[in-house]
């Protein structure tokens, strides 16, 4: 939960690929409550970590202006931008008025603060210019303890808002294993609206059930949780946090995946070059158990550009004579040409 490390901001990774990076925030800034759709949140944390990992708080008075592609900020704001600055005023707009209700640090005192200072547009650059919180950077900045990291790519994976504030509040916690938080609470770290969602069946299904699956696929943790009854009714949840050892898995069976077929569909054309010769699949399945894979391609190739070059008679029994003979690429280079 409360992890306790120095310098918190300045042990992110120095890798400049976003998707590699760790977003740091104070836990005050973690169980702040306030409402965001996905598309917002996905936007503020771009912003979190477009902040440069060596930011002096001592020496500044404000956040550096952080600047978003006009293609980023649509695809993070799930809009087609057709040239109409409508939508992207509209989005910048409903932002600039998002609040967050967050408790000071070293204190039950909160504020009620936004999320930024202002929003602007550079139409011959095509970015947008975002300028966050002033006040936010005690809670982001030179962090020494009381701080949770959250991977910024599985984050950004994450296709619901709740799903997003669900991992940050478990994340938290992760090195306690489990965290109880009552429904009341729970419901405003999420941003859902006191009057929706009042019946806990519907929040389990819609918000808690979902996130459970949408964690356990994209992230590295993953969480069960017990019912906390007052009188016969659901008045808090007790969650129970694990690392989930099938994270990264699936990466590598797609990528395994992949590389078997592409090795499957240079086999087929393989084969359909050898039946175009004249053999029959027969034939070919013999080729393949008497020579490996590397062995008939080059063996055909060699082939393949002698009859381009027309100087072949008998395809098939050059191909036969190629594959005893191990021929290779450079067996028709002329020798003054090998040097």
């Amino acid at each position: 939960m409360m992890k306790n490390e120095k310098n918190g901001r300045l042990k992110k990774s120095n890798n400049n690929n976003r998707e590699h990076k760790l977003i740091y925030q104070h836990n005050k800034l973690i169980e702040a409550r306030y409402d965001l759709t996905l598309q917002e949140k996905r936007i503020i944390l771009y912003c979190l970590q477009q902040i440069p990992d060596d930011f002096d708080i001592e020496s500044k008075n404000s956040f550096p202006t952080i600047f978003i592609p006009i293609r980023d900020f649509c695809e993070l704001s799930n809009i087609k931008f057709d040239g109409n600055y409508q939508k992207l005023r509209d989005v910048s707009k409903r932002l600039r008025k998002r609040t967050l209700v967050i408790e000071n640090i070293g204190s039950k005192d909160f504020s009620v603060v936004g999320w930024v200072d202002s929003i602007s547009y550079e139409e011959k650059k095509g970015l947008i210019k975002v300028d966050l919180s002033r006040f936010l950077m005690k809670f982001l900045i030179d962090l020494k303890s009381n701080f949770t990291s959250i991977p910024l790519s599985q984050t950004l994976g994450l296709s619901s808002v709740h799903a997003i504030r669900m991992f940050e509040l478990l994340k938290q916690y992760q090195s306690i294993g489990k965290r109880e938080i009552d429904l009341i609470t729970l419901k405003k770290m999420l941003g859902i609206d006191d009057k929706k969602l009042n019946l806990y069946g519907d929040l389990k299904r819609r918000v808690l059930q979902i996130s459970q699956r949408e964690l356990e696929e994209k992230t590295d943790i993953i969480f069960s949780f017990e019912e906390i009854k007052t009188s016969r009714k659901v008045t808090s949840i007790q969650f129970f946090i694990e690392k989930n050892p099938n994270f990264g898995k699936k990466e590598i069976e797609s990528t395994t995946n992949k590389y078997k077929k592409v090795l499957e569909e240079s086999r087929q054309r393989i084969i359909e070059q050898i039946i175009d010769i004249g053999f029959s699949k027969a034939n070919v399945n013999k080729f393949f158990n008497m020579y490996d894979e590397f062995t008939i391609s080059k063996a055909l190739y060699c082939v393949q550009y002698q009859i381009q070059k027309g100087q072949v008679l008998n395809p098939k029994a050059m191909l036969r004579t190629a594959l005893k003979e191990g021929w290779a690429s450079d067996k028709f280079i002329p020798k003054d040409k090998k040097n």
